[in-house]
């Protein structure tokens, strides 16, 4: 584990393997958060009795995760990041014209979480999540977004990824909304270039 320290909260990289209570504890914060999120706020996974998301790998432990945790451990920010092995697949292979173009060694960010309490931190989040990456070096990563996030992005002028070809994600909702992911790709030149254009605008 490693972290940096800004006045009450932590930034934590908690990775794949053996952790201590520590640890588990932030990973099942992470875990309680993204059902708030993605199960309760906009009804596209299940409604579960222990009131955390997990899936096969989480529980399986391919992964390792970013999380921010205020002053008294609980997760107010976080995502996770599942590295590509010759036994393991990204999630976003499901959905791309070439799932084996994907090399070794890639890595995909999902389950991105977030509260009001951490907007005021997002900077400190994105840019530890930056070192990250860089620290492992990797050219980039795989993410699945929502259509009409890339739609507002492209009207704004922010292009720091690539659409991939490839089908979309649908989610529907418990009301029967829909939603559509679409796989992409974020080279870290362009990342790099978005978090300063972005720590400029909130300076």
């Amino acid at each position: 584990m490693n972290y940096s320290l800004t006045e009450h909260h932590q930034t934590i990289v908690v990775k794949s393997g053996v952790k201590t209570r520590y640890e588990m504890n932030l990973v099942q914060e992470h875990f309680k958060r993204r059902h708030e999120q993605f199960a309760i706020k906009y009804g596209w996974e299940m409604i579960r009795e222990n009131g955390m998301e997990q899936d096969a790998y989480d529980r399986n432990d391919q992964c390792d995760y970013v999380l921010l945790s205020d002053s008294y451990g609980k997760v107010i920010a976080g995502c996770r990041l599942i590295w590509s092995t010759p036994t393991t697949n990204l999630p976003i292979s499901k959905f791309l014209e070439n799932p084996h173009s994907i090399p070794i060694g890639s890595v995909e960010i999902s389950r991105i979480t977030g509260t009001p309490e951490s907007a005021k931190h997002s900077l400190e989040f994105l840019g530890y999540l930056l070192s990250y990456l860089q620290n492992r070096q990797v050219a980039g990563f795989y993410v699945t977004i929502r259509k009409r996030l890339l739609e507002r992005y492209h009207h704004s002028g922010f292009n720091c990824y690539e659409i991939l070809p490839g089908k979309a994600l649908e989610k529907i909702s418990r009301t029967g909304r829909k939603e559509y992911f679409l796989p992409v790709w974020i080279g870290m030149k362009g990342y790099e270039q978005a978090f300063r254009i972005l720590s400029h605008s909130c300076s």
